[in-house]
């Protein structure tokens, strides 16, 4: 099973909410946020390598 599409779908929702925290000026909920975002683009970047 492809869970790319998923993992790219997390990954937007958590950029929405990033960018919602930054309007907000809640910076640490937003970095939080963000390196969630790391997260799931380095189990990106290792999923596509493996195939």
């Amino acid at each position: 099973m492809n869970d790319n599409p998923h993992l790219l779908a997390i990954m937007e929702s958590k950029m929405a909410q990033a960018r919602l925290q930054l309007q907000h000026a809640s910076f640490d909920k937003a970095d939080d946020l963000l390196a969630q975002v790391k997260i799931y683009a380095e189990a990106l970047r290792t999923k596509s390598s493996t195939h």
